[in-house]
């Protein structure tokens, strides 16, 4: 079993996961709509990456398990993982689906290194 379960997420107002299981949540930025939280400054955006990595880095350990449903926080954990060289788990569990030509820089380098570097343990397709 677990002992350190870790989501981390924006949280938008109404709209954001939750288990019924005990779990570490770390909201990285709040939003009071989709609309707020499609409309992020890049100020928003890079201090919402510089915190996510700051919440893995302390979140990563043997014992936890990772959930991940954006290929950019789920490459930022695979990296922290092999740098700790830890052993926790990480599941990736796809929400939406994006087009390789339509993927932004940070989408298009989150695959690169995703598909240089093992890591996952468990992914789930719609």
């Amino acid at each position: 079993m677990f002992s350190n379960i870790v989501l981390s997420e924006c949280y938008v107002q109404g709209m954001s996961a939750r288990f019924e299981m005990p779990y570490q949540h770390i909201a990285t930025l709040h939003f009071e709509n989709h609309k707020r939280f499609n409309k992020q400054t890049v100020r928003e955006k890079i201090a919402k990456y510089l915190y996510t990595i700051k919440q893995l880095w302390r979140g990563v350990n043997n014992d936890a398990l990772l959930y991940r449903i954006h290929v950019e926080t789920l490459a930022l954990a695979i990296l922290i993982k092999k740098i700790k060289r830890v052993s926790c788990k990480i599941i990736y569990h796809q929400i939406e689906t994006i087009e390789k030509e339509k993927a932004n820089l940070p989408q298009r380098l989150a695959f690169g290194f995703i598909k240089r570097n093992q890591g996952i343990d468990l992914a789930i397709f719609p």
